[in-house]
């Protein structure tokens, strides 16, 4: 019995082939993806990533979050400890904003008070999670979407407020398009296709 990951490649495969063509060159140059894996187990250590890395390249991004891990590292302190109001002049020399900051800041606290846990998040439909994460301070649906596809390794999710994901379904599917609608035809497997346009995106399959 093939392996999933080929099943879910031959699905968005066969999705494709007649009613988008060329996403259907796209996932042929792509290849088969792997399933996600977590970049990082800690539910606030993730969430403190993506929010580092919001409305940024992923060179950028991972540069500030080097240096942040850097600066944990000399003052010995865990990213738990070091995201704390005293410490905001600090972590701003790494590159970080200050709205950034405050949310990851306000996001530890909700951590450390037990207010929000890894655990909360099981078994949550994606509107219950996108509930959650609109309560918070400098969080929204985007910060949601990336937990849903990458901590909690949901398999269907359209990640409507990513504006490269946007970009590319119109380059896709065309200016006229229906994203939402046009997404909806790779369901169960939407996260997959997220990927696959974040990829072409990256390797300038399309532009």
């Amino acid at each position: 019995m093939p392996e999933r990951k080929y099943e879910i490649h031959n699905y968005l495969l066969r999705s494709s082939e007649k009613r988008h063509p060329i996403l259907h060159r796209l996932l042929l140059e792509n290849g088969v993806l792997k399933p996600v894996r977590r970049k990082e187990k800690d539910l606030f250590i993730f969430l403190a990533r993506v929010i580092t890395g919001q409305q940024l390249s992923t060179k950028a991004a991972k540069s500030i979050w080097d240096r942040i891990i850097s600066l944990s590292e000399r003052r010995q302190e865990t990213l738990s400890e070091l995201f704390v109001d005293d410490n905001r002049i600090h972590i701003r020399q790494c590159g970080i904003s200050f709205n950034k900051i405050k949310a990851i800041c306000e996001l530890n606290l909700k951590f450390k008070s037990g207010e929000l846990s890894s655990n909360l998040f099981r078994n949550k439909s994606y509107a219950e999670v996108s509930n959650v994460f609109e309560s918070l301070w400098g969080v929204g649906q985007w910060t949601a979407d990336m937990c849903m596809i990458f901590h909690l390794k949901n398999e269907d999710i359209y990640p409507s407020s990513d504006a490269a994901v946007n970009r590319g379904v119109l380059l896709i599917f065309g200016d006229t398009c229906d994203i939402a609608d046009s997404f909806k035809h790779y369901s169960p497997y939407r996260s997959y296709l997220s990927r696959h346009i974040w990829e072409g995106l990256d390797s300038k399959f399309l532009r």
